[in-house]
């Protein structure tokens, strides 16, 4: 991965985390924050990977 993704992804992850942060400072239960932050953080991770990849095989594809 390019230092550009890699950066959008640590900020993306931060804003997730701080989301689920302040979520839990108002109230909501324990549990269901870190539940929420898990499958958030799988998501939004796998996508980046899947549309790099997805990407790379496109510009190969391309160039033939």
């Amino acid at each position: 991965m390019k230092a550009p993704t890699v950066f959008l992804m640590v900020i993306v992850n931060g804003f997730v985390g701080f989301y689920c942060w302040r979520a839990y400072q108002h109230g909501m239960p324990a549990p269901r924050v870190i539940l929420d932050l898990v499958i958030s953080l799988v998501a939004v991770n796998l996508a980046v990977i899947l549309g790099s990849a997805l990407g790379q095989r496109r510009r190969s594809s391309l160039r033939k």
